[in-house]
């Protein structure tokens, strides 16, 4: 990746395939380039919607390649971890700006400053080999080596600048790394490093569009871009959360409201039973049936209870209507809004539950 062009852009640009693109082509001929730049670099991407503008991820595929005519040329296919297949005459191809692409940006603005991350170095990772290759010299105390998710130490060295193999896990020779003891199969490597002064001076940072090399106000105007978009997340970010703690902060009011409302039309029913204002209904005290065992959360009542009477105990304490339980839960099966049920929202387990209301029914 350290030495990927940089790929040009063009707001909206979209075409479709002149001919059919084979998985193993390496030219790709499009309806029109109008509006690319010729001989720039350009990263497009081909299926990534159908012509009814229906997704067709499955299909999707990213590629890289030279303006050239109405063809891309030199293609590099499968770009952005997507799968190189045969794509028909007249799929949708787009310009879309994608991950790879920043993660391009991104590694060409630190190399600039003498940063070089996530490099790979090369060398055979067979537990025997203990010499790997940099592209470029880092300097020493300026490197972080990782195998695996480990971030490794290095050696120290003696007064004649030689390193010592018993203090650390690596030591650096040039560009080359030395490990002291060879990684295993598999093991994946990363160095993050500065530059030495020599490569600092001598750092290769001409990093072709296309068109000519990137200047300091073209990579001053990136990282400005770089900046605004990281300002943007954030601003996202702060107003999401803020909605979501509006949302919730809501929810807690409604919650609120209409557990005190459901509290009022109890009440006022307590007052007229008490005043004999209620007729023809039978108090009734009973154990719901159910389970109690910590994971049941409905229990059945053996009347159809007068919603505004029911009162619900568990372990002597009062539990409170839409807070701690509901009657008649619509999630009941067989029996949705089945009225002589009861749903905990927390299941009771190894308690006593008591139940008083009144009904209309007949009680034997």
């Amino acid at each position: 990746m350290a030495n990927a062009k940089l790929s040009r852009f063009t707001s909206l640009f979209t075409t479709t395939l002149a001919q059919t693109l084979e998985a193993s082509d390496t030219t790709m001929v499009l309806t029109s380039t109008e509006h690319l730049v010729q001989g720039s670099m350009v990263t497009l991407t081909i299926d990534r919607v159908d012509a009814n503008n229906s997704a067709t991820l499955s299909q999707r595929e990213v590629v890289r390649g030279i303006v050239s005519d109405d063809n891309i040329i030199a293609l590099e296919r499968g770009f952005d971890d997507t799968t190189i297949q045969a794509h028909s005459t007249g799929a949708i191809v787009e310009e879309i700006f994608t991950a790879g692409d920043w993660n391009i940006m991104k590694d060409k603005v630190n190399s600039v400053d003498g940063l070089i991350t996530n490099e790979i170095p090369t060398g055979t990772v067979d537990g025997a080999n203990t010499v790997f290759t940099l592209s470029l010299s880092p300097g020493y105390r300026g490197c972080s080596v990782y195998r695996g998710s480990v971030r490794l130490n290095p050696c120290s060295l003696d007064e004649n600048g030689d390193p010592i193999t018993s203090s650390g896990d690596y030591y650096l020779d040039g560009n080359e790394l030395h490990f002291v003891d060879a990684p295993w199969p598999e093991t994946s490597l990363l160095v993050d490093y500065k530059l030495s002064d020599n490569d600092l001076a001598s750092a290769d940072t001409d990093y072709e569009d296309g068109s000519g090399s990137i200047s300091a106000l073209e990579l001053q105007e990136i990282r400005q871009m770089l900046q605004s978009v990281v300002s943007q997340n954030e601003q996202t970010s702060q107003t999401l959360s803020s909605i979501q703690q509006t949302q919730t902060a809501q929810g807690n009011t409604m919650a609120q409201m209409a557990s005190v409302e459901m509290g009022l039309v109890d009440d006022v029913y307590a007052l007229k039973r008490a005043n004999g204002s209620v007729a023809n209904v039978t108090s009734v005290e009973e154990e719901p049936v159910g389970l109690v065992d910590g994971s049941n959360q409905y229990y059945t009542l053996t009347y159809t209870p007068v919603a505004q009477s029911l009162k619900v105990s568990r372990a002597g304490l009062r539990m409170t209507k839409f807070k701690d339980f509901e009657l008649a839960p619509a999630d009941y099966l067989p029996s949705p809004n089945d009225p002589k049920v009861i749903k905990f929202y927390n299941a009771p387990d190894n308690v006593n539950l008591l139940v008083n209301y009144d009904t209309t029914e007949t009680v034997t």
